[in-house]
């Protein structure tokens, strides 16, 4: 896995303070009692955020590469395909939603579950796939 995917250890300190001073932070447990993720994890992932948006994946003077560029012309093209069906903020039905986040996943290297019905997570896939039709459209 390419050192791009995480976070340097300085942002994930930053990130993780965060969460443990966060009253939706479970200590016993370490997650996030929004979004049901294990912080410990998810603060050390780049393209991930607090559901809150206490930290976002470019807080603390930390700007990933753009994973976006010179992205494969098959790629592009499902994301033009997709984007009027999503562009209102909600997909038009389950089988739209589930292609945002696998293609989400595929460009940004994301690991989210097709199922999710996280709204910090399903925002997060919706901006990343709103980036890549502004960028190439």
């Amino acid at each position: 896995m390419s050192n791009a995917f995480f976070v340097p250890s300085e942002v994930y300190e930053k990130r993780i303070a965060q969460c443990k001073s966060c009253q939706f932070y479970h200590s016993l447990l370490g997650n996030c009692k929004i979004c049901g993720c294990f912080m410990k994890i998810k603060a050390r992932i780049s393209q991930q955020h607090c559901p809150k948006y206490y930290w976002r994946m470019h807080d603390f003077g930390y700007d990933q590469k753009n994973l976006t560029k010179d992205l494969p012309q098959d790629l592009i093209d499902e994301v033009m395909k997709l984007y009027p069906d999503i562009k209102t903020g909600r997909a038009k039905d389950h089988a739209t939603k589930k292609k945002m986040i696998e293609l989400y996943n595929i460009i940004f290297n994301g690991n989210y579950n097709t199922s999710t019905n996280c709204s910090g997570c399903l925002n997060t896939c919706l901006k990343g796939i709103t980036k890549i039709y502004e960028e190439y459209a």
